[in-house]
Order: C-alpha cells, then structure tokens, then sequence
C-alpha cells in the first residue's frame, strides 16, 4: 500500500502536466490567429484603451476569490466539508457583487480623470462584468483542481478561448473597435459556466458559517493581500507607461507584453497548476517538494528558452510579417521582454511552493518588498527617461531581482541552493548558446521571407534540441520510459476496473 500512493500521485501529475501542456498548446494557438486577425484590423491604440481598463479591473479580479480558491485548495482532505464550500460561495459572490457596483460608480470616472479617455467611463464597467461572472465558476474550478481533474479544465478552457476568440475577430471585422477586444474578456469569464456546473454537479446550498469563514479565511487572507501586490508589481508598467506615454505607446507595450511574458505565463503555468495542490499533498516531505521544484525549473526553462530565443532574433522580421508595419515600435521591448521571460524561467514555480507549503506570509512579505522598494521606482525612473524602450528594460531588471530574492527564501524553506539551481538550467543555456552561430549565419543570408525565416526557425530549433539531447540523454530516456510505465499502468488499471 505504501508504494501505491506515490505512484497514483505521479501518474495524476503525468495527467495533469500531459492535458494542461495540450490546452496550453491549443489555446495559444487560438489566441495567436485570434491576436493575428486583431492586429492586423485594431489599432494600437484600441490596445492601449483595453490596457488602461485592465489595471483597474484585472486588480479586482485577481482577487474576486479573496483568496479562497488557494485556501480551499491548500486545505487538507479530512478537514475540507460542504459549508466551507458554500460559505466560500456566497462570500465570494457578496464580495464581487460590490466590486462591480464600486467600479462602475467610482472607479471609472476615477479611471476617466486618470488617463484623460472618455471612453474609459463604459469600458471599464463592461470589462467588470467577468468579475461579476467569476464566483460562478470559483468553487467548481477548486474542486476539479483539488481532484487533479485537469482534462476537464483543459477542455474547458479550449472552448471558453475558442468561443470568446471567434465572437471577438466577427466584431473586429464588423468594425465593433476596442468592443471586440472587451466583449471578448466578457465571454472569457461567461462562457465556462455552464459546463463546470455541468462537470462537477456541485450547487451551492444557502448557508453561511461563521466558523467555516474563519477557518477558510485565515488562509486566504494573505494570499488575497499577496496576490493584489503581485498584480499591482505586474501591472506597475502599464499604469505608468499609460499614464506618462499615452495610449498609442502603451499598445505597442501592451502587444510586446502578450507576445512574451503572457506566453510564459500561459507556458509555465502548466506544471504551476498540476504542482501547486502537489506542494500542498507533500508538505511533510520537504526533500520531494525540492526534487519536484527542480525537476519543473528544468522543464519550464528547456521549454521556454528556444521559444524567447526565436523571438530575440527575428521579432524585427516577424512582426512586420505578420502583424503589420504598424507594430514596428515593439520590436525592441519584445526582445527585451523575450530576454527576461527567460530569467523568470529560472525561478520556476517560487511561488506556488511557498503558497503549496502554506507560506502565505512569507509570500506576501517578499511581494511586498519587491512592488514598494524595487519594482515602481525603477519602472517611474525607466519610464520617465528613457519611455517604452525604458520600460521593457526595467521587465528584465524587475525579472532578475525577483528570481534572486526568491531563491535567497527557498533555500531557508526548502534548502534548494544556488548551484542545485543553476544545474537544472545549465543544459538550456548551454543549447541557448550553440545556437549563436546559426543564427548568425542566417543574418548574413538574410530573413526576410516566410519560408527564409521557417528555415532559421528550424536550424536553430534542431540545434537547440540536439545539444538538450546530448546533455539529457539519460533524463528525458528517464522521463519518456517512466511515461510509458505510467500509461501502461494506467491501461492495466483501466483494464481491471473494467473485468472487476
């Protein structure tokens, strides 16, 4: 019986990680040809509107839950009943409900007066609706989560990314402006409803515990607090690129910001989800959440660094191409940004350890630290002299300190040091750097075909991907023979529940 209980876990996580990878994949796919036909018909500044109302809807979004959801799924199987489920609800949903209300009555006339856009006054409290959607979805995404149900989740955001992108290219090319791009954040939220109440037949019942709340709000208090500073360190730039360069500049920033550090985000946040109710099931084993910490570094970078590379040397070639003349100007913070989505894949899933191990504090101390002494200074004095190019210069500064106060705590907490670090990422680096050359070799003939650029984009790709082999052979033998062990044993599984 001893054995069978690490053994289930990795094959949830085999799952998990394999469903999450195949929704993350599907739905950047969607979420380019959609970016592509937008770019292509919106303006830039249509970006930079949508922009300027996310920093202040996106901050009561992040923490519409209150936090609840991380509580919730970090609390332990025998602990977890009913009415903290149902109270969990309709706080949530009292909480939202109230938000929305202050956000069309204060803050967008605030929003109004801040950037100086009229337009600001409907757009904000039309984008606040999916904050008025989310409770709807909160306890039902918790539960799928808490069971590792990650192909249903997966699914779900498929179609949720598939619906919301289609509605929004049908408006932009009916001429429906900044509207395609909100209506699109609204179906976003709307759309998955249906289908999570369907998937996990779980209705709220009317009843609210006083105990439950403070059980469950012990928790998530400080992640609620964190996570409205860790949204506020990420969104510091485009406040202050808003506010000091205007809308027109804060598109380009806005469009470099997607095509770089959203695509890490999206990227690393397949193993962040799978590991973070992991974290929470091996808190007593601190010396598996460390192997499985650098595990998840080493594949988030061997993932992250060829896709950054390839934007690093031919986003002056590939944006003209595909999204148009238009976008020059994000040229150079798209390399910058590519740059410093690599250093922030070097950190691998920091936080999702610490919220995993119940470190809440300990993670809203280091956020705080970060937004208040680093982060809006460096982005105010960047900004201020030397605009956009300055901003996407203090992203990589941002990055870099980031990842060094983390593992300056993870080492206390989980005793991961620098060296065991900096070998989990040397086989990426090393294939970052063989493929200098051909890359070089390629500037002198020249990109400026599609078929010239999907030729380098191949060189380089097989390079990169020959040197991880050479490097890795052993570990990734590993990994795909402990894949089809985990399959296999999977299919016997399934086999015998059948004849049983």
């Amino acid at each position: 019986m001893e054995n069978r209980e690490p053994k289930s876990l990795n094959l949830k996580i085999l799952s998990g990680a394999t469903w999450t990878v195949l929704q993350m994949v599907v739905s950047r796919l969607i979420s380019f040809l959609v970016s592509l036909i937008l770019a292509r018909v919106l303006l830039p500044e249509h970006f930079g509107i949508v922009g300027m109302a996310v920093v202040f809807t996106g901050l009561f979004s992040a923490i519409g839950d209150l936090g609840l959801g991380a509580a919730l799924i970090q609390f332990k199987e025998d602990l977890l009943k009913q009415i903290h489920l149902d109270t969990a609800f309709w706080l949530s949903l009292l909480f939202n409900t109230v938000v929305f209300i202050l956000l069309a009555a204060v803050i967008a006339p605030l929003g109004v007066r801040f950037y100086d856009e009229q337009i600001l006054r409907l757009v904000i409290p039309v984008m606040g609706m999916s904050i008025l959607f989310s409770p709807f979805s909160l306890i039902h995404r918790i539960l799928l989560t808490r069971e590792l149900r990650f192909k249903a989740l997966s699914i779900i955001a498929v179609y949720s990314a598939l619906g919301a992108g289609t509605a929004a290219v049908a408006l932009a090319l009916s001429g429906a402006g900044v509207w395609s791009i909100v209506i699109q954040t609204v179906l976003a939220s709307l759309l998955p409803i249906p289908v999570l109440w369907r998937t996990t037949r779980w209705t709220p019942r009317f009843r609210f515990s006083r105990q439950a709340f403070h059980e469950i709000f012990g928790f998530s208090l400080y992640d609620a607090l964190q996570r409205t500073l860790s949204y506020l360190s990420r969104n510091v730039d485009t406040l202050l690129v808003g506010k000091m360069l205007g809308s027109e500049l804060l598109g380009f920033y806005s469009f470099a910001y997607t095509l770089t550090d959203v695509f890490r985000q999206h990227l690393m946040s397949v193993l962040n989800k799978v590991m973070f109710p992991v974290y929470g099931q091996l808190q007593e084993d601190i010396r598996a959440v460390k192997r499985n910490y650098l595990r998840v570094v080493k594949y988030n970078t061997l993932l992250i660094t060829p896709i950054m590379l390839l934007l690093i040397y031919f986003a002056g070639e590939v944006i003209p191409l595909f999204f148009g003349e238009k976008w020059l100007p994000a040229v150079v913070p798209v390399q910058a940004m590519a740059a410093a989505s690599i250093i922030h894949a070097v950190g691998g899933t920091s936080d999702s350890v610490l919220k995993g191990l119940g470190r809440f504090k300990l993670n809203f101390r280091i956020t705080a630290f970060r937004i208040f002494l680093v982060i809006f200074p460096v982005f105010f004095v960047c900004v201020y002299f030397w605009g956009i190019l300055g901003a996407a210069a203090a992203v990589v500064v941002r990055k870099l300190f980031t990842r060094f106060i983390y593992q300056y705590h993870l080492r206390k907490v989980i005793n991961v040091s620098e060296m065991e670090l900096l070998r989990s990422v040397k086989s990426a680096f090393i294939g970052a750097f063989v493929t200098i050359p051909v890359y070089l070799l390629f500037e002198l003939a020249g990109t400026a075909s599609v078929w010239v650029l999907a030729a380098a984009g191949a060189a380089i790709g097989s390079t990169y991907l020959a040197a991880v082999w050479l490097l890795e052979k052993e570990e990734l033998k590993w990994a795909a023979g402990r894949i089809a062990q985990l399959v296999q044993r999977n299919r016997e599984s399934s086999d015998g529940d059948r004849t049983g």
